[in-house]
């Protein structure tokens, strides 16, 4: 009998939730790397919308493939969160049809569970409690994000069995072969780490997109990321390769809606991502690419923003954070002056309009005043381009972490929920809630 894997990606718990193209991409590579080992893999994801019985909202209007609305239910707020006057809510499936698809199907040998965001541990937390209810005795493996930046309060309080940090390929595979007496293929773990396999689309019972890395890790160290420590370092993969991924799933699972995943999506771009979108102009592809990360905007340039438009670009999400010239500075100082003004016009002479571009700005930091995110949305809008509020979340390990324990009057280092963006944890003396409402006016030209 083949060993076989439960691969589990828990609900959110939050004031507030949107699903803007989620999907276990980490699970879905682990999927990969298990059945090439000899593992049967099951997936239950507790963030497929598409699922029959997973009770999301009917569609009001027509969102792009791979958004929508989550099914909510209402669940008591924590106590740490207690003045936001805001419901806390569970996003995702009824517990009930969790239940049944973690009990669907033969008894797994072992249980993997992922965690994105540190703040969102509670659905974690739910999903390993429950997961031991259905199947006591198998062992339950946690990883992801939450795991590898909150790593003690995640063995403390998680419930878990073990708790894998940063990119857990090669010791999962290894941990599991261990356990069950299976030949661990040791250049795998390696080829998934270096995206040369692709992650597991076959397990999703339902999928209307397609998730794509051309690249993993970021070249850059904005103070605030921790993405140099869920990943450290920076591979890009061949245009060949990226091509390659891209055939298979348009011939094979007639998807049409390509999302990029990437952290730095542009960097180098003229050897990574420009022969792959020439590619798909020449053969005449109607593709539809979505950019929902940050871009980093002094790499737009007028052939580029060209390129795009003819592959088929709909959504672009350009990395502003502010316009202030000193914040700039502090943030690392990825763009110049007057860059940010020159990649709209790059852009919006492409063809580009208002619905397809957006600007993430950051709000939230230590010390920031108000009037800064209120003349940033200002100056945005200006230019034809749509405001994103990017609320600042500390994260522990990042140089802004030092920042965010001395300005912050919450216990960051022992309360992840205190990591919540829509908390402010780093208040200053200008906050209050009708600051707050104040500044989602200005984003949005109210």
């Amino acid at each position: 009998m083949k060993p076989r894997a439960l691969l589990i990606n828990p609900w959110i718990y939050d004031f507030a939730a949107f699903d803007l193209w989620a999907k276990p991409l980490g699970l879905l590579y682990l999927s990969t790397l298990l059945k090439k080992t000899g593992f049967q893999v099951r997936l239950a994801d507790c963030l497929d919308r598409l699922h029959p019985d997973s009770a999301a909202p009917p569609a009001k209007k027509r969102w792009a493939a791979g958004t929508g609305q989550w099914a909510r239910a209402e669940v008591a707020k924590p106590l740490a969160l207690a003045d936001i006057p805001r419901q806390w809510s569970r996003y995702g499936w009824p517990e009930d049809l969790f239940v049944r698809e973690v009990s669907a199907g033969p008894r797994p040998d072992v249980i993997l569970v992922t965690s994105s965001m540190t703040y969102w541990y509670p659905g974690v937390h739910r999903a390993v409690s429950l997961a031991k209810e259905v199947w006591p005795e198998i062992p339950v493996w946690l990883g992801g994000t939450y795991a590898t930046l909150c790593p003690e309060h995640a063995r403390r309080y998680s419930g878990a069995d073990r708790v894998f940090t940063g990119p857990g390929e090669a010791a999962l595979l290894s941990a599991a072969a261990e356990m069950l007496g299976v030949e661990p293929l040791e250049s795998l773990a390696g080829r998934v780490l270096a995206l040369e396999e692709w992650p597991d689309l076959d397990i999703c019972p339902r999928i209307d997109f397609a998730p794509l890395m051309t690249s993993r890790g970021c070249p850059y160290s904005c103070p605030y990321c921790a993405s140099d420590q869920t990943f450290p370092g920076f591979i890009e993969r061949t245009h060949d390769s990226i091509l390659a991924e891209m055939e298979d799933r348009i011939g094979r699972l007639g998807l049409t809606d390509f999302t990029f995943f990437d952290d730095a999506l542009l960097i180098n771009w003229e050897k990574r991502l420009a022969p792959v979108l020439e590619e798909v102009v020449r053969r005449g592809l109607r593709l539809r690419f979505h950019a929902p990360n940050g871009m980093h905007v002094g790499l737009i340039t007028r052939e580029l923003a060209e390129l795009m438009f003819r592959a088929g670009f709909q959504t672009l999400r350009l990395g502003l954070e502010s316009l202030d010239a000193a914040r700039q500075k502090e943030l690392g100082g990825k763009v110049l002056p007057g860059q940010f003004e020159t990649a709209v016009k790059n852009l919006q002479a492409a063809g580009f309009d208002r619905d397809r571009i957006g600007g993430y700005i950051l709000y939230g930091l230590p010390g920031q005043p108000l009037e800064e995110v209120i003349t940033t949305a200002d100056a945005v809008r200006g230019l034809g381009v749509r405001p994103y509020l990017a609320e600042f979340s500390p994260l522990p390990g990042t140089p802004f972490w030092r920042d965010a324990l001395e300005a912050s009057t919450f216990d960051l280092a022992g309360e992840p929920l205190y990591h919540n963006n829509t908390f402010f944890p780093c208040r200053g003396e200008e906050f209050s809630w009708d600051n707050v409402w104040r500044i989602k006016r200005a984003a949005l030209g109210g």
